[in-house]
């Protein structure tokens, strides 16, 4: 399982998140690839301060052959910190990978 050998990884605090990534990793996106009728993928990340390895759950959205990332805090629990967006946005326009 990827998210479990990468030493630097660390999980999402929020814990549907965290088991959603954990299954999809353990299945290769057999269980996890589609959320709520949507196909999706998992962003890795650095993140911008604390450096660690950061895996997140995003519904796939396509612009012709290019995917698009939208750091919306969708779903997260009220004053969680959006600390994704400035991973995704240090990450810049760098590859998206299973």
């Amino acid at each position: 399982m990827l998210a479990m050998t990468d030493q630097n990884y660390e999980p999402s605090p929020w814990e549907p998140i965290a088991e959603h990534v954990e299954r999809y990793l353990a299945t290769d996106g057999e269980d996890g690839a589609v959320w709520e009728g949507a196909p999706t993928i998992i962003l890795t990340t650095t993140g911008a301060r604390s450096g660690k390895t950061r895996r997140t759950p995003l519904i796939r959205v396509t612009d012709g052959d290019r995917y698009l990332v939208v750091a919306s805090m969708g779903g997260e629990p009220r004053g969680h910190r959006a600390g994704s967006g400035r991973g995704a946005r240090a990450l810049g326009s760098r590859g998206i990978g299973r």
